[in-house]
């Protein structure tokens, strides 16, 4: 049985590791592998913590996050999920370039998900999409405003992932894709935003 101090250091080791990585945007081949590594050691340990809250992506090697651009005139900013008892709200915010000057416009695209969940296995269902704006010039603490949501009457398959660890804090999942992602916890999730109003 494993030791509190032997989950705690394989966590300590992981976050080190993408400490230097930028959640994978700037990961050399070499410090991936590290990651995979630090992750294969934490999977090891069980939990069977509750997924609800606000999360952040620490790091993942999905190419469909790491091919993320916010365009000329953007940058990706936070990038994570909001989850409740039976959803999932993906959210991109993309913040403005450092050189244009005064504006503090940001924008969230979201996709909205209906999950279940057996153990560790999650099944994803889509339910929609939307976005969120923080308005110019209001400055860089200005809330997002409320969200515009399309929520269709059906819902289409769209995926599912493994958990491989979850203590409440931190969250490591593997798609079916078999790629890898690390979450942090940020806090309990907000119901305006995951879409349970609708």
């Amino acid at each position: 049985m494993e030791s509190a101090g032997e989950v705690d250091a394989a966590k300590r080791d992981l976050l080190l590791a993408l400490a230097v990585t930028d959640r994978g945007f700037k990961a050399s081949a070499s410090q991936q592998a590290n990651v995979r590594e630090k992750i294969d050691r934490l999977a090891e340990y069980s939990s069977t913590a509750s997924i609800e809250g606000n999360w952040t992506l620490a790091w993942t090697d999905a190419p469909d996050i790491l091919g993320l651009s916010g365009g000329p005139l953007g940058v990706v900013g936070r990038v994570g999920q909001v989850i409740s008892a039976d959803t999932i709200v993906n959210v991109i915010e993309y913040e403005p370039v450092k050189w244009l000057p005064l504006s503090t416009l940001a924008l969230q695209q979201r996709v909205i998900l209906n999950y279940t969940r057996d153990g560790n296995e999650v099944v994803l269902t889509l339910r929609g999409v939307g976005g969120r704006a923080r308005p110019p010039f209001g400055g860089a603490k200005a809330e997002f405003g409320k969200p515009v949501d399309v929520v269709g009457p059906g819902s289409l398959p769209f995926g599912r992932f493994r958990i491989l660890y979850n203590d409440g804090d931190l969250r490591i999942v593997r798609t079916a894709q078999g790629y890898f992602s690390v979450n942090l916890k940020e806090g309990p999730a907000d119901e305006t935003t995951t879409g349970a109003e609708d």
